[in-house]
């Protein structure tokens, strides 16, 4: 069984929780239509997700990769090999 939970106590009783509630839908919606249209934005996001240990270090061949395959999927090149040492 869970305990109650006393969201003004957690939110000082200023209506912030249902502020937050608000504002947390709207930024999963923002990065869910970001993530959407740019392959490079995805990755970045769901990086904890893939390597949940390692931080993500941006790269150039990050971008690259990323790019290209983004220009893969909207049918912009027709042929892509991508090779990692």
């Amino acid at each position: 069984m869970s305990a109650a939970v006393d969201y003004d106590s957690l939110f000082n009783g200023r209506g912030d929780y249902d502020r937050h509630k608000t504002l947390s839908s709207e930024i999963y919606l923002l990065e869910r239509e970001l993530g959407m249209r740019s392959f490079r934005d995805f990755h970045k996001m769901s990086w904890h997700v893939i390597e949940p240990a390692v931080a993500l270090t941006e790269n150039w061949h990050l971008d690259a990769i990323t790019d290209h395959g983004q220009a893969l999927a909207r049918g912009e090149i027709k042929n892509l090999i991508i090779n990692v040492p």
